[in-house]
């Protein structure tokens, strides 16, 4: 009774699988562009009009006023992961020949900086963060770049910014990398050269001032230019604060070099969590796997035989083993069942659109960090549903709750290398909810052939969580 199935996607089960060029932990998330204002809620707090024009993403709410207390009490906002209500915004794009492009999205990286696995914080509630020179004349290395259809990054603004060969049209990226280090006190600063946050001295070093290191915003304005014509970057204008012109207020625009970002942040406290510490700090690219909430597994195994009066919870594994016969299991042979138990964490906040805006879908995974670790085949293992009457501190083989191991189930493949996956529990939380519970247990069971499968456990750096995902369909993907 071999349950073998062939690595692929299979079961709601999602294989990270990464094209990203860089080589530390990251994860990220897209927004539109939603609107323009003559705000800066950071510098200009509470005077609406009085700044340079600047284009918003992410938070639809985002004026003079806000807050990042006001941002998370109305999540309604542009990206593709509704964790995120955070505000981003730069300023205002002027072509040499007059028009004002509107950027057509933004793209942040959230990133350590060195390959070795950082010890990254949570951003703090309340914090925003600037980058750039809006006063700037010349290149702001490591900063500020440029990148068009027919170049690559550079921080110095090209002559010639013109399409990709057979395009129809010129995309231009602004990137703006924000500093990571924070002093550990100050919240908001004053100005772009405030010493709140500095950069980085080295792979995931933070000078002594600075000693919390945060995820490093690595934000990329997009704008797709209708035509073919290629157009001097180097002359491109950018907004500027405006000046007092006989009683009225007048533009002012700068050098391409005024380039600058800024960074209010409205993710939930679990979504930050979850980035900084369950992620990065584990050495993962996470994608845009960030979830809403999230919570931490209870979890154990039993085993029979000589065992089946012990309790497992101590220890950083999950086990599976099974070897079945034509009658079902053979309980002469050694056999171990995994426990895993998770608390739902509670529907998310009406604002972010859920569930009343169709563009917005909740699902639920168990991440896991798992093997098999008796063959070098791929194999998969098996989760069912089980009650929750059992405590991980004192179950035993003999004590377990009745796992059906013919019943409904998602089944993970595991590879012979520990590797991360996302097992979509979706439908069987969904079922639990609606039966009234805010608890789901699994069993977990291997291939029927004895082979022994390893998943790390809640004791464990990389921790079984089940993840409350909430996406939205946004119109740049």
């Amino acid at each position: 009774m071999n349950r073998k199935i062939a690595l692929g996607y299979l079961g709601g089960v999602l294989f990270i699988l990464t094209t990203s060029c860089w080589a530390a932990p990251q994860a990220q998330v897209q927004c539109d562009y939603d609107h323009t204002l003559a705000d800066d809620p950071i510098l200009m707090p509470g005077e609406p009009g009085m700044a340079m024009l600047h284009d918003f993403f992410g938070n639809k709410h985002t004026n003079a006023n806000s807050t990042n207390a006001s941002l998370k009490a109305h999540q309604n906002a542009s990206c593709n992961n509704a964790a995120d209500a955070s505000a981003y915004w730069a300023p205002a794009l002027k072509l040499p020949d007059g028009r004002i492009i509107k950027p057509a999205y933004q793209k942040t990286y959230y990133q350590a900086n060195g390959s070795s696995l950082p010890n990254l914080q949570p951003f703090p509630e309340g914090i925003q963060i600037l980058a750039g020179n809006h006063e700037g004349t010349s290149s702001n290395d490591g900063v500020i770049s440029f990148l068009c259809s027919n170049s690559s990054y550079s921080s110095v603004a090209t002559t010639n910014c013109g399409p990709a060969a057979g395009a129809d049209h010129v995309q231009l990226d602004i990137g703006i990398m924000f500093p990571n280090c924070w002093d550990g006190k100050t919240l908001i600063p004053k100005t772009y050269d405030d010493p709140t946050l500095v950069y980085t001295t080295g792979p995931n070093t933070c000078p002594a001032g600075h000693p919390v290191q945060l995820p490093q915003v690595n934000m990329n304005v997009a704008y797709i230019i209708p035509g073919t014509t290629p157009f001097d970057l180097s002359k491109t204008l950018l907004s500027l604060d405006p000046v007092m012109v006989d009683g009225k207020m007048q533009a002012q625009w700068g050098s391409i070099y005024t380039a600058h970002g800024d960074f209010m942040h409205a993710w939930t406290t679990q979504g930050a969590e979850f980035m900084a510490v369950l992620c990065m700090n584990v050495g993962m690219d996470c994608g845009t796997n960030i979830p809403y909430a999230y919570s931490v597994a209870q979890d154990t195994y039993v085993s029979n035989l000589a065992d089946s009066d012990k309790n497992f919870s101590t220890e950083t594994i999950v086990k599976a083993q099974d070897t079945w016969n034509d009658s079902g299991p053979d309980n002469t042979q050694p056999q171990s069942i995994g426990l895993i138990k998770v608390d739902i964490p509670p529907l998310p906040d009406a604002s972010t659109g859920y569930p009343s805006d169709p563009n917005v879908t909740l699902n639920y995974a168990l991440r896991i960090y798992g093997a098999n670790v008796s063959t070098s085949d791929s194999e998969a293992v098996f989760f069912h549903v089980v009650d929750n009457n059992w405590n991980a501190s004192t179950v035993t083989w003999n004590t377990q709750p009745t796992c059906d191991q013919y019943s409904a189930s998602v089944n993970p493949v595991l590879s012979s290398t520990m590797g991360w996956l996302y097992v979509d529990v979706t439908d069987m939380v969904k079922t639990a909810m609606d039966a009234g519970k805010t608890q789901i247990s699994f069993c977990l069971t291997g291939a029927r052939e004895g082979q022994v499968f390893n998943i790390t456990s809640s004791e464990d750096l990389h921790s079984l969580v089940l993840m409350q995902r909430l996406t939205r369909k946004i119109t740049s993907e």
